[in-house]
């Protein structure tokens, strides 16, 4: 460990010297619009009328809390104090740019990452794939970060070495790994259900002969329709879940609200079920949604028009309404994309400076690390009641109605309380009158 550590040390002196390279080349490729065939309807459940129960009633964690960040500063802290996972995606760090040649690794920039978390009590998730060219099965076919690399190896035997050298470098400091990205597109993954299984198969065992504690997360997919869940659904059935620790899906809902992702979410379960994974922790390992920028630049019109545009007080509630569906819904880790994607991030692009949903997010997580989900109201298909409670019982209720207008309240529908936090800065005020005034934004009442 300490020869690694001194590894570690020396590859971050020489990343630093070439960040401004490194950031410049990644500049690019990480702000292009991501795939537009991604699918969306609404929510593919009906949301109860009344009630929603906590499916698993246990202690939140800062585990929970995760997201992309594509370019940090390795000489300064943590960007988003509070979220304390970090999903290695859009960073390259995958396998064409750890073995750029057969034989040949270059391990700097990640390296250097790793030393970063650890100072900063970060934990990670490393995405493995992205065939490097030489080891390709189709070395000139197109795909998101150049040629063959959503392609499967021409010798699986590279793969594994691969993912042995990764698994042994990293031993006891990164624990958790997954496969691919987005599998059901093209520009991710053009092989076969089966090679990528086997190439899930593979992973599995090799990095569980490393360490036993080290944990797969199965090929992620995306879009909110029943075809693409068809082929999750298929994906399972081939016996996915028996080399995983972990299933994963992107919960984007790009051209709706929040609360569509609570169907998406409930379907995901319903598939699990079928196919006797039901035990298995579920993660979003993916969301989000485009962000305005304060100081520009504006939102590239080469997306879809069925994305929202957020200006700053809907990204804080899209936020905050997300993430709190997504905990009474059981979902073991949520990762927000991203930090600093120039168009869908928590960051002004230009200044750097944190936006209200940036706050937001840190401050909500601050709230809830340590509470325990309990369920949700519907009060007239409007307003949401979302309840958690503590180590000591003392509950707290998350606010907010999906009207167009605000909605009042009385403060008798709630209980005994006395204070409401106001986000995005988790400002803390007493309660007067018998009437609550409650928006798109969530409140917490106390």
């Amino acid at each position: 460990m300490t020869k690694l550590l001194t590894a570690m040390r020396i590859a971050r002196a020489l990343l630093l010297a070439m960040l401004t390279v490194c950031c410049l080349q990644s500049a690019v490729a990480v702000d292009e619009p991501l795939m537009l065939r991604k699918s969306n309807s609404d929510s593919l459940m009906a949301i109860p009328k009344t009630n929603i129960a906590s499916r698993f009633q246990q202690e939140i964690t800062a585990s929970y809390f995760g997201v992309h960040v594509h370019r940090p500063d390795l000489n300064k802290a943590w960007p988003i104090s509070g979220i304390s996972s970090w999903r290695l995606w859009d960073i390259y760090v995958g396998w064409k740019d750890i073995e750029p040649s057969e034989g040949q690794y270059n391990f700097v920039k990640l390296d250097a990452i790793v030393e970063y978390s650890q100072k900063n009590n970060i934990r990670l998730l490393l995405p493995l794939g992205v065939t490097p060219a030489w080891a390709s099965s189709r070395p000139q076919e197109k795909c998101a970060y150049g040629l063959g690399c959503a392609a499967e190896p021409t010798d699986m035997a590279h793969w594994r070495r691969y993912v042995r050298k990764v698994a042994t470098r990293y031993n006891n400091v990164i624990y958790n790994y997954e496969i691919l990205n987005e599998v059901n597109l093209k520009p991710f993954w053009s092989g076969s259900w089966e090679a990528l299984l086997e190439m899930q198969k593979i992973a599995y065992i090799e990095l569980k002969a490393v360490n036993y504690r080290n944990r797969l997360v199965a090929p992620s997919m995306t879009g909110n329709s029943e075809n693409e869940l068809a082929k999750w659904d298929r994906y399972l059935a081939m016996g996915a879940g028996k080399y995983s620790d972990i299933l994963a899906y992107h919960f984007y809902v790009p051209k709706s609200e929040p609360e569509a992702a609570y169907g998406l979410g409930e379907r995901l379960y319903q598939i699990m079920g079928k196919n006797k994974q039901a035990h298995k922790p579920l993660w979003n390992t993916e969301s989000g949604w485009l962000i305005e920028n304060l100081s520009g630049p504006e939102i590239s019109k080469n997306y879809s028009e069925q994305w929202r545009r957020l200006n700053q007080n809907q990204a804080v509630a899209y936020v905050l309404r997300a993430n709190i569906l997504a905990l009474i819904q059981g979902v073991g880790e949520s990762y927000w994309y991203s930090y600093d994607h120039g168009e869908m991030g928590l960051a002004e692009p230009r200044s750097k400076h944190k936006k209200a949903a940036a706050f937001a997010y840190q401050n909500f997580a601050s709230q809830l690390i340590g509470n325990t989900p309990r369920g949700c109201q519907i009060d007239g298909l409007v307003v949401w009641i979302c309840k958690f409670t503590d180590r000591q019982n003392a509950a707290q209720y998350f606010v907010w109605t999906t009207s167009d207008e605000v909605t009042k309240i009385a403060r008798s529908k709630i209980g005994n309380i006395s204070k409401v936090i106001s986000f995005p800065m988790g400002r803390a005020e007493d309660i007067y009158g018998d009437e609550i005034a409650v928006g798109a934004v969530p409140v917490i009442l106390k």
